[in-house]
């Protein structure tokens, strides 16, 4: 699917979620502007762990938000997943170590990906039981020609544990390539 030389706003609460379309690997879209208001979001569809675009002009405004919190790997899974045993977990890794745990001996795994051009999700924490909570942030990849305006949420955040002994997600991937990013919002990939 191709939308070319669109202005997109996302406004009045609405959440749009993009995913790739079939046998597609990218979004194969160059947008004008994107403008995501208050209380409106951009994410990724239902079993998609990134989104790509390629825009003029990106406006996230005050309580706007283009996230990607928690959709990169499930628990257990990913390229460097949290351990565990029986009384606890450690975290997912990507970037950085995920954490260790509560028991004794109970080491975060290596760290992955590149530091100046990252495009892999994060891995999910560790997990004794299948849980809705503990996946990686996912993977959000921008090329804005002109303005990046952040002044909304603009992250790809691990989701926290969902239960007890569990360990938390690592946080996604932001690559972000603009000639200007300004605003007071929040820019993150925390695990």
């Amino acid at each position: 699917i191709a939308v070319n030389q669109a202005d997109v706003i996302i406004t009045n609460g609405t959440t749009v979620s993009l995913g790739v379309p079939p046998g597609g690997t990218t979004l194969n879209s160059i947008w004008n502007s994107l403008v995501i208001t208050s209380n409106s979001v951009l994410n990724a569809a239902s079993n998609f762990n990134a989104v790509h675009l390629n825009l003029v002009s990106l406006d996230i405004q005050a309580g706007g938000a283009l996230r990607l919190d928690g959709q990169g790997s499930p628990a257990n899974t990913g390229a460097a997943p949290g351990f565990t045993t029986f009384a606890s977990s450690s975290g997912g890794s990507h970037g950085g170590l995920g954490s260790t745990g509560t028991a004794l001996g109970l080491n975060a795994t290596q760290t992955y990906d590149s530091l100046y051009s990252p495009n892999l999700p994060g891995s999910g924490g560790g997990s004794r039981t299948p849980t809705s909570g503990s996946a990686g942030g996912g993977v959000i990849i921008l090329s804005v020609t002109h303005a990046l305006n952040v002044d909304g949420v603009l992250s790809a955040d691990g989701s926290d544990a969902a239960m007890a002994d569990a360990g938390g997600g690592a946080g996604g991937a932001l690559s972000i390539s603009a000639q200007t990013i300004t605003g007071h919002g929040r820019i993150s990939a925390n695990g």
